[in-house]
This record gives structure tokens, C-alpha cells and sequence, in this order.
């Protein structure tokens, strides 16, 4: 099985939380407005809700709970699922606790955090 590899370097960095849409979401983008490539990651807020699951975007393309595993550490973000690997180069972003307690939130377990 071949694995398709997404790496790009990210500019911009954005967290939403929205409590009447009920998701809590986190976007990783090469460029502020005029983007190539990107990833979106959203979650319910709410567990009662009757759709729990990871919601993943990339470059236009859409998928639910395929994710195995996520790294984070200071320089990169890894994502892991079915036959792609997507990695995001974060030399040129800082990461701060809100965006590591969002991607927590996103992830739970699947979230693997090396921060050493």
C-alpha cells in the first residue's frame, strides 16, 4: 500500500469555538487569504450531541473519524489516517496553550504530544 504525503509549511494558525453551532474547531493554512494548502479539524463540543465525531479537511477534501494517530511537537504536526500522512511544518507559527488544549480537545486519545 502506497502512502499519499501532504507536507506544507504553516503561516497561520486559527481556533474557533462556536457553542451555538456547537463545534470547537482548529485550521493549520500556508497563507492567511490566499491558501494551497491547508487542514481543518473539528470536533462537537458537547458530548450529548449526536455527532461525536473528528471532522477532517484537507485541500477540499472531507473525512470523518478515519484518523489512527496525531503527533504535535514544537516544529510539526503529524496526521496519520488510512493510506495519507499529513505533516505540517510549524517552524513559522507559534503554538500556544489554547491551540494544544483545542487539538487535546479534538483528538482526545489519538493526540500523541512531544514537546522535549
Amino acid at each position: 500500500m502506497s502512502l499519499f504525503e501532504l507536507k506544507f509549511e504553516a503561516e497561520n494558525i486559527h481556533t474557533s469555538l462556536d457553542r451555538r453551532e456547537n463545534y470547537r474547531m482548529v485550521g493549520f493554512s500556508n497563507d492567511s487569504y490566499v491558501y494551497k494548502n491547508y487542514v481543518i479539524l473539528q470536533r462537537a463540543i458537547c458530548s450529548s450531541s449526536q455527532d461525536h465525531s473528528i471532522y477532517l479537511e484537507w485541500n477540499g477534501n472531507v473525512c470523518t473519524n478515519t484518523i489512527h494517530k496525531a503527533t504535535l511537537s514544537f516544529h510539526l504536526f503529524t496526521i496519520e489516517f488510512n493510506s495519507t500522512r499529513i505533516i505540517v511544518d510549524l517552524s513559522n507559527v507559534s503554538l500556544d496553550l489554547k491551540i494544544i488544549n483545542y487539538l487535546e480537545s479534538i483528538l482526545g486519545n489519538l493526540l500523541e504530544i512531544k514537546m522535549m
